[in-house]
C-alpha cells in the first residue's frame, strides 16, 4: 500500500479512509472516535485545527445537494442566456427581413392591408422560426439520448415535460423578440416603400 501510494499516486499518506458502521444510531459516536483517534495519530493538541475531516453520511447528502442546486442553478442561467442570445438573433433577422422586403409591404398596405395586418404577419413569422428552432433542437436532443442510451454511456428517459417547456420557452421568445420588428414593418410608409426604401 505504500509503496503504491507513493510510487504512483506520489502520495507517503492515505487519501482517504471509510468506515462501516453496523448500527446507524452510532455513527455520530463513531464519527468522534475517529476525530479523536487522527488526531493523536497526528500529534494535534487541543485547540489546533485539525489536518484531515470527517465526513458523516449526512454531510455527504448535503454535499450532494449544494452540488446539485449549484448544477440547476448553472444550467438555468446557461439556459437563460441561451434564449436571450436566440432571440436576438431572432430579431436582427426580422429586421433584415423587414428591410429587404420593404416593396412587399409597401404594396400590401397600397392594397389595403392595415399596419396592424403587416405587424401580425411579421410576429407571426417570428413565432415560426422561433418555434422551428425549438423543433430542430428537441429533435437534435432526442438522438443525442437516444445515441448514448444504445451506446451505453448514460441511460436516458424522454417525457413530456421538457417538450412542453421547450414550446413555451420558444413561443415566449417569438413573440417578445417579434415586437419590435413587427412594430417597424407596420410603420413602413408605403409611397417611400414602393421607391424601394424603408421608412
Amino acid at each position: 500500500m505504500t509503496t503504491s501510494a507513493r510510487r504512483l499516486f506520489n502520495r507517503p499518506y492515505l487519501e482517504q479512509i471509510v468506515f462501516r458502521v453496523t448500527d446507524v444510531r452510532r455513527v455520530p459516536e463513531a464519527a468522534e472516535r475517529a476525530r479523536d483517534l487522527l488526531a493523536v495519530r497526528h500529534g494535534i493538541a487541543p485547540g489546533q485545527p485539525d489536518d484531515f475531516f470527517v465526513r458523516e453520511p449526512e454531510d455527504v447528502e448535503g454535499a450532494a445537494l449544494e452540488t446539485s442546486s449549484t448544477l440547476s442553478a448553472l444550467l438555468l442561467a446557461i439556459s437563460i442566456v441561451a434564449l436571450v442570445v436566440g432571440g436576438l438573433v431572432i430579431m436582427n433577422l426580422m429586421l433584415a427581413s423587414v428591410s429587404q422586403r420593404a416593396r412587399e409591404i409597401g404594396l400590401r398596405r397600397a392594397m389595403g392591408a392595415r399596419g396592424s395586418d403587416i405587424g401580425r404577419q411579421f410576429l407571426l413569422e417570428s413565432l415560426f422560426v422561433s418555434i422551428g428552432g425549438g423543433a430542430v433542437g428537441v429533435a437534435v436532443g432526442v438522438a443525442v439520448a437516444a445515441a448514448l442510451g444504445a451506446a451505453g454511456v448514460a441511460s436516458s428517459r424522454v417525457t413530456w415535460v421538457p417538450f412542453a417547456v421547450a414550446l413555451l420557452a420558444c413561443v415566449a421568445v417569438g413573440l417578445v423578440f417579434g415586437i419590435h420588428p413587427a412594430r417597424k414593418a407596420a410603420r413602413v410608409d408605403p409611397a417611400v416603400s414602393l421607391r424601394g426604401r424603408a421608412a
